[in-house]
């Protein structure tokens, strides 16, 4: 049913034609190949199956972008949900600068504050 691509993107009336579970596949596998019209849609759906898999797939995508600049900032981990916060603190505390590294230790949340305190503590291992 769907063959996505850049020039093909996967468009809302593509989704409302599809049953719930592969609206649950294009949010787990098509995410990057859907419209941000799209994209709304299935994090809105009906189905809790669906929003899960969007979830999922937004935080994927948001935090792969930020890792891609290379550099994570107080104003990028405020953009993130829960989950997102603490991925960053727990896999690329490494990329936060010290304003980002302060703000995910000090966190609303457990987790995330104590994810970024036990990545705060690593030492680099010496070539």
């Amino acid at each position: 049913m769907f063959s996505p691509s850049p020039a093909r993107p996967i468009t809302p009336q593509n989704i409302q034609l599809a049953d719930p579970k592969t609206r649950a596949e294009v949010a787990r596998e098509w995410w990057s190949h859907c419209t941000p019209e799209s994209q709304a849609q299935l994090l809105s759906d009906e189905n809790s199956q669906v929003r899960v898999e969007a979830c999922y797939s937004k935080r994927q995508a948001d935090v792969s972008a930020l890792v891609a600049r290379g550099v994570i900032t107080v104003q990028d981990i405020q953009q993130l949900d829960r989950l997102g916060r603490f991925t960053v603190s727990a896999y690329h505390w490494e990329l936060c600068d010290e304003v980002a590294q302060g703000a995910l230790l000090a966190d609303a949340h457990h987790q995330v504050r104590s994810t970024a305190l036990l990545s705060s503590m690593k030492t680099p291992n010496p070539a």
